[in-house]
Formats: C-alpha cells, sequence, structure tokens
C-alpha cells in the first residue's frame, strides 16, 4: 500500500499539471481568437484604391500561425516550470508535516510506554510489600512502638513476622547465598571476582589473590516470578483496613 505521504505528494503534483495545462490551453485560445486574421476586418475589392499595394493573406496566415506555435510554446513551459516549481514547494511542505507528526508520534508513544513501564515498576514494589503485610504484618510490626513491650514479646513477634514474610517471599523467588561459605570463615578473592558479586572491605591494597574473613555471605535471587495482575484495584491500597461488623 502507498504510504499516506508519496499518495498526497502524487496527487497535489498532477492536480497543478492538469491545473496549469488547463490555464495554458485557455490562454492559448485566447491568444489564437484575439489575432487570428480572419478576425481583421476583410479588404475588399470595392476598398481597394489604386497604386496602394495588397499585402499576401497567405503569408500573413503562415508568419501568424509560427508566431501563435511559439507563444503558446513559450506560454506552457512557463506554467509547466512555475506548477512544478510549486509542486516542490508543495512537497517540502508536505514532508516536513508528515516528519513533525511522526516525531510527535513516537515522542507520544514513548512518553506512554516509559510511563506505563514506570507505573508496573511501582505497582511491583508495593505488590511486594503488600504480600509481606499479608503474609507476615510487616507494617504493623514497623508502625508499632516497641518500647513499650519486653524484649520477650518483642522476639514472640519477630518469630511470627519472620516465618510469614519469609513464606511471603518464596511465592516470588528464591533467594541463595552469594559465597559457599559460612560468616567468619577465612575466604581467598581469586583474580577477575565479579566486584558487584563481592565486595572487599578493611585493608585493601595491591592486586588479587586477597585472603579475608566472611563477614556476610550475600544473597541472591533465583527463579523469579512476576505477580499477575487483574483489575483496576489501587497498587497503593497495601492492605485495606478490617471492620467486624456486629
Amino acid at each position: 500500500m502507498m504510504k499516506p505521504q508519496k499518495r498526497l505528494s502524487r496527487f497535489t503534483f498532477w492536480t497543478i499539471f492538469l491545473f496549469m495545462l488547463f490555464f495554458t490551453a485557455i490562454v492559448a485560445g485566447g491568444a489564437y481568437w484575439a489575432h487570428h486574421p480572419a478576425q481583421a476586418p476583410v479588404m475588399t475589392q470595392t476598398d481597394a484604391r489604386p497604386g496602394i499595394p495588397q499585402a499576401p493573406q497567405n503569408q500573413d496566415a503562415a508568419s501568424f500561425q509560427k508566431i501563435l506555435l511559439l507563444s503558446v510554446a513559450a506560454t506552457g513551459l512557463f506554467f509547466m516550470i512555475m506548477g512544478i516549481f510549486m509542486w516542490l514547494l508543495i512537497r517540502r511542505k508536505i514532508k516536513k508535516t508528515f516528519l513533525d507528526q511522526a516525531s510527535v508520534t513516537a515522542t507520544t508513544r514513548s512518553k506512554t510506554s516509559s510511563r506505563a513501564k514506570n507505573e508496573l515498576m511501582d505497582r511491583n514494589f508495593l505488590h511486594m510489600v503488600s504480600v509481606l503485610q499479608k503474609e507476615g504484618r510487616l507494617l504493623d510490626f514497623l508502625a508499632e512502638d516497641l518500647t513499650q513491650y519486653s524484649d520477650e514479646q518483642i522476639g514472640a513477634a519477630v518469630r511470627s513476622v519472620h516465618e510469614g514474610c519469609s513464606k511471603g517471599l518464596k511465592k516470588y523467588f528464591q533467594v541463595e547465598a552469594m559465597i559457599d561459605a559460612a560468616e567468619g570463615e577465612a575466604y581467598s578473592v581469586e583474580p577477575g571476582f565479579d566486584s558487584a558479586r563481592i565486595q572487599l572491605s578493611g585493608n585493601v591494597t595491591g592486586e588479587p589473590p586477597f585472603e579475608g574473613v566472611v563477614r556476610h555471605r550475600g544473597w541472591h535471587a533465583q527463579n523469579l516470578k512476576r505477580p499477575e495482575f487483574t483489575g483496576k484495584r489501587d497498587a497503593q491500597i497495601l492492605a485495606p483496613a478490617e471492620i467486624e461488623i456486629e
């Protein structure tokens, strides 16, 4: 299928061409009927005066035809050149208009895609927080003022929060230690290690290998499962208020 830009450009070209052709025909026809020898007064036998030479009519007609043909050709060429010039200007304007529209459309799509991506990221994050609240009452625990409770009471509450949050996380991914070593054990960092997976601290000088002690094993996620959202529920609702009707 022809693109709208090319289709409009061709339509404009043929419109201008036919208009200029029609205008040239009108001008040529007008010039013909205005200056044709047949339109001039005809000299009769009675008008002839002795001693006055008469111009040959055939020679005048031939000269007129040559001048007429040259005039028509020049007029037609002039209007065709003007038509092509007009078409080039209009074509340039059409191209610029379509490019501007394409740029606006691409920008709008990019903004829409970026906005949708950000909204999805926000919704995924808030959904995970809502899962931790649902399974382990994490937000309730963090919002609680612990200064009024004893360590024993806090420890008992933390156990249930720990179990619930761990259950909620396992629904969407598994966590495994970054290195196979317990905290406090000696560990050798070999050359070419990944600085994103192993973070060095302390007296770091020279080049690896380094000998150190594990302070934290690190964690990385595996078997990631993205949540599937249904409906248009507000993602900012982390936990609805619960009202028991008596």
